[in-house]
């Protein structure tokens, strides 16, 4: 079976960046893997932010990229933001939905970190993992959300059915294991405690 997860964001970002609505990633963004940048499609809305976000997925992704350490995987896709920078006190803000076509028996699984400029600091904004049923995100397994971080809703049960949306690409549309669906939009947000890049 093919691994497809897909992480969307709708970048609201207060006080620190922001973007605007485009065909292509945002200046400076970088993909390796399979990203993009889309409007309503299927099962995914227009983000509560504007009408167009950003998104990645696992369909057409290359093997060994975007893993998170002791959940596996075969093929994946990152995208990174442009540098920004941040004082103290700042809110941190965006919105994610997490879709799969696979289900409990691939355990999917999609996160959002948050490095220093120097990669050698690591803060985890959010994790989602396939499972049959109970909560989706924060994912099972997987580290814990950083303090700090907080999630409306706090926990996802995931939206039920093969989920039809274009990033999915041949696998649209269906489910192949308990699990498979989408979470619709949520809401991350973060407490900056110290200023930096």
């Amino acid at each position: 079976m093919k691994k497809i997860t897909s992480v969307l964001f709708a970048s609201a970002i207060t006080t620190l960046a922001s973007i605007g609505t485009a065909e292509a990633l945002p200046a400076g963004w970088a993909c390796v893997g399979n990203c993009g940048t889309l409007g309503a499609d299927g099962v995914v809305t227009a983000s509560p932010f504007s009408s167009d976000y950003e998104w990645i997925s696992t369909d057409g992704g290359i093997g060994g990229i975007g893993q998170i350490g002791g959940a596996g995987g075969t093929n994946g896709s990152t995208l990174t933001t442009n540098l920004f920078a941040a004082n103290a006190g700042d809110t941190l803000s965006f919105f994610f939905n997490y879709i799969t076509a696979d289900g409990a028996g691939f355990a999917d699984h999609a996160w959002a970190t948050l490095y220093d400029s120097t990669f050698s600091s690591e803060t985890v904004l959010f994790t989602a993992r396939t499972t049959p049923s109970g909560n989706t995100v924060p994912g099972f397994g997987l580290p814990g959300l950083a303090p700090g971080v907080t999630l409306a809703p706090a926990s996802t049960a995931i939206i039920g059915g093969g989920p039809t949306w274009s990033p999915l690409g041949s696998d649209s549309g269906f489910c192949f294991d308990a699990g498979c669906g989408y979470t619709d939009w949520i809401l991350m947000n973060y407490i900056v405690p110290t200023a930096g890049n």
